[in-house]
């Protein structure tokens, strides 16, 4: 509700911030048919001018819903309507948002949202990039994120650590620390597989690794 302090003008006047109770200056006339002409303009571009931010200054402005992963405007601001998803898509199929001009991961911003802290990496446990379900997402160092990879686009055999050799045995393999460690050479795909498929439990490799 627009609330008018004193009339300026025909058309202006100072009125009162309904979020904050800052004077500022308006034409009163486009003021009451804005959807944010109640508010101040810092209020109006609040989100905007978090160039720097705490996990309560996120807290004021989103909601955040474990259960769906999605991440939803608190406020109406001049870019943005209450209830709205805040998130839109990155071009490597996470979901990323923008906070004082500086785009911003989403699952990073979760992260620090539900705990205070940054997170050094996170991993996506089902290794759906979007999928921002709180139980979904780990922080992990960037080692134990190599441990639950999808497989490889140019994977050969179609089984993580297991390539086809030109005799057409199969060799299986693991990498642990940036070291290749050889699993042995096969003649079916499946002793290959077993053979990388323990070495995984052996190094503690997450159960959806190379899935």
């Amino acid at each position: 509700m627009l609330q008018i302090k004193i009339k300026i003008s025909k058309f202006k006047a100072e009125c009162i911030c309904s979020r904050c109770t800052s004077d500022y200056e308006c034409n009163f006339y486009d003021a009451k048919k804005s959807r944010v002409g109640d508010l101040c303009d810092a209020c109006k571009d609040i989100i905007t001018n978090m160039k720097n931010f705490t996990q309560n200054d996120l807290l004021n402005v989103f909601s955040y819903n474990k259960l769906t992963g999605e991440i939803r405007h608190k406020l109406n601001t001049r870019r943005c309507v209450k209830g709205a998803l805040a998130t839109y898509k990155h071009n490597e199929g996470y979901l990323q948002l923008t906070i004082g001009s500086k785009e911003y991961l989403a699952h990073r911003v979760i992260w620090f949202i539900k705990t205070g802290q940054w997170p050094d990496q996170i991993d996506h446990q089902d290794h759906n990039r979007s999928n921002n379900v709180w139980t979904n997402l780990s922080d992990v160092v960037h080692q134990k994120n190599q441990m639950n990879m999808s497989l490889k686009s140019n994977n050969s055999s179609g089984v993580n650590g297991v390539r086809i050799l030109p005799s057409q045995r199969y060799c299986a393999f693991i990498m642990v620390q940036g070291k290749q460690i050889s699993l042995g050479t096969y003649d079916t795909l499946d002793e290959a597989k077993s053979a990388r498929q323990s070495a995984d439990i052996e190094y503690g490799f997450h159960i959806n690794h190379g899935s």
